[in-house]
């Protein structure tokens, strides 16, 4: 019980510091580029195999891969224009 109690310390303590923009960024750019690939690799297929017919994305999954991508543009346009220094810092002697 323990041992249970220090993994969920240890988990609580990663996620506190986890960089959640740039994870749902990875996120939203591994979902793109393995819709592109499955949609290659099945449109490959289809024009090798005769029987095999090409798979086109549901037009709701990508209305959702565009949301998301914009959502990850702007979050991240979004925090750096407020994370941005208009004054520079002093100069240190």
């Amino acid at each position: 019980m323990k041992a249970l109690g220090a993994l969920a310390d240890w988990l609580i303590a990663r996620l506190g510091v986890l960089p959640t923009t740039q994870l749902r960024t990875v996120m939203t750019l591994l979902l793109v580029i393995g819709t592109g690939v499955v949609y290659l690799a099945l449109a490959v297929k289809s024009s090798l195999v005769a029987s095999a017919k090409p798979w086109t994305p549901d037009t709701t999954w990508l209305g959702f891969l565009a949301i998301m991508s914009g959502l990850d543009g702007a979050t991240f346009f979004a925090k750096r224009v407020t994370q941005h220094n208009s004054v520079p810092p002093a100069a240190t002697v």
